[in-house]
């Protein structure tokens, strides 16, 4: 995948299941006493839900860009996160005891699906992502020898870190 490539559908999937993980942290997690109803963002957990997507949407949209098939560990492990959060707050929200004294919200769920759909996503888009092409080696003119690619910058941060040995 080059990035004169269109973009796959699992990118867009990838992307169209932030939508759910977000509105699914705001919406309504839990009912106590069938009167008062909790948020996912009262709590850390939907925030951890938010900062998960956020973080996935900001490597999606480098990965529009660099096409590195390495960065989709970012979306998934996000989507880990907040499939595990998620997860474990219903179930913690279940095992309460009673019934009737806690239950489970739309919010919740939704952040789970838009979190499980992340995380699929990502290993289509990981398996679709062609492999960077930066390690191929080039032919030298005027020689029988070939020279790696280097990217100039980090050539440049290598020779300060090892300093000028590179």
């Amino acid at each position: 995948m080059d990035s004169a490539d269109p973009l796959p559908k699992s990118y867009w999937l990838a992307l169209g299941s932030l939508v759910p993980m977000v509105l699914g942290a705001f919406g309504p997690w839990v009912t106590v006493l069938q009167t008062v109803t909790f948020s996912g963002t009262d709590d850390n957990a939907g925030k951890t839900v938010v900062g998960c997507a956020a973080a996935a949407g900001l490597i999606l949209a480098l990965l529009a860009r660099v096409r590195n098939r390495w960065l989709c560990i970012v979306p998934f492990l996000a989507a880990a996160l907040g499939t595990w959060v998620a997860g474990y707050n219903i179930h913690d929200i279940r095992s309460a005891g009673d019934p009737g004294l806690e239950s489970t919200e739309w919010g919740i769920w939704v952040a789970l699906a838009g979190s499980i759909g992340l995380g699929l996503a990502s290993i289509v888009l990981g398996v679709q992502t062609k492999p960077d092409r930066r390690d191929e080696r080039i032919p030298i003119p005027g020689s029988t020898g070939k020279a790696k690619a280097r990217n100039p910058w980090g050539v440049f941060v290598l020779a300060i870190v090892t300093f000028g040995g590179y």
